[in-house]
């Protein structure tokens, strides 16, 4: 293999590399949504404002989830970020564990999973959950540690073995 060659497939593994982290600056919402926020007691709801009475209703089951989450866990969260695109087609959410913010998809599940129950009171009260239990693990010492010492990945993991 010449010297030529090596440069070659150097070429290629560079482009390869640049194109793996430029594809994670695509948004992932639709820029036609037009975006409003309402600022609960606890929380910031960002929503397409199709979806304002379905914001309002959220902001509600947060804090009234968090007010009783955070009296039987113990533990308060800093103020999280709530987003509520309009153009998703799946039925969940999720909660980073490293920063304040959430997601929640507002297509309720078409399966018998739910139940009866209101999607936003599920979603909520779940989501919540998630959120005083990563609050607390940031708060902890040794997440500040793994954090520093190898990265975020690493904070994630133990978030998520340990709680």
């Amino acid at each position: 293999m010449g010297f030529p060659c090596i440069l070659l497939l150097m070429k290629k593994i560079i482009i390869i590399v640049l194109f793996i982290n430029c594809s994670f600056l695509w948004g992932e919402f639709s820029p036609s949504e037009s975006w409003k926020i309402i600022k609960s007691e606890y929380f910031d709801i960002l929503f397409d404002e199709r979806l304002e009475a379905d914001a309002v209703s959220i902001a509600n089951k947060l804090d009234s989830s968090y007010e009783v989450l955070s009296k039987t866990m113990g533990h308060s969260i800093e103020r999280y970020t709530i987003i509520l695109p309009s153009e998703m087609i799946d039925s969940n959410g999720y909660v980073e564990g490293l920063r304040p913010l959430s997601v929640f998809y507002p297509v309720p599940p078409t399966s018998a999973f739910a139940g009866t129950l209101d999607w936003y009171d599920l979603l909520s009260t779940h989501e919540t959950r998630h959120m005083v239990q990563f609050s607390d693990i940031r708060d902890s010492f040794l997440q500040k540690v793994l954090q520093f010492t190898f990265g975020g990945n690493a904070a994630a993991a133990y978030a998520f073995i340990i709680k």
